[in-house]
């Protein structure tokens, strides 16, 4: 990535594109979210 490049990219996109660049050098790690399920929603 050049210095052109971050220019033109907002502080967001720059955030996704380091996000996006640490998950493919790990793409073994697992998320650490779930699914909700009935009782989730019921004791909410």
């Amino acid at each position: 990535m050049t210095h052109d490049d971050l220019e033109t990219m907002s502080f967001g996109m720059v955030l996704d594109y380091i996000d996006e660049y640490l998950e493919s050098k790990n793409p073994n790690k697992k998320p650490k979210t779930r699914h909700a399920n009935q009782i989730d929603f019921d004791s909410f």
